[in-house]
């Protein structure tokens, strides 16, 4: 059976972590910082503003079951 993906929304304590480090990652690979915009402060309160009702943090799963690998989606995540 081939693999099948799924977007669902990261909300267990382990899936908002491995996002914070995939922003990490993020940033690093940037080669400047996002100090500007608070990057350090929306890291440590992560959900944050991607939190439910209003933002949404997507991340891909695959089934049959696999070690999670969360999307990196920038730009227009949370709403209002």
């Amino acid at each position: 059976m081939p693999d099948q993906t799924a977007i669902v929304v990261a909300e267990s304590p382990e899936d908002v972590a491995f996002v914070g480090e995939l922003f990490r990652d993020y940033a690093a690979w940037l080669g400047f910082s996002l100090c500007f915009q608070n990057f350090d402060r929306e890291l440590a309160t992560l959900p944050g503003k991607y939190s439910l009702p209003n933002g949404r943090l997507p991340a891909r799963r695959r089934y049959p079951e696999k070690p999670l690998r969360l999307s990196k989606w920038y730009g227009a995540l949370a709403r209002g």
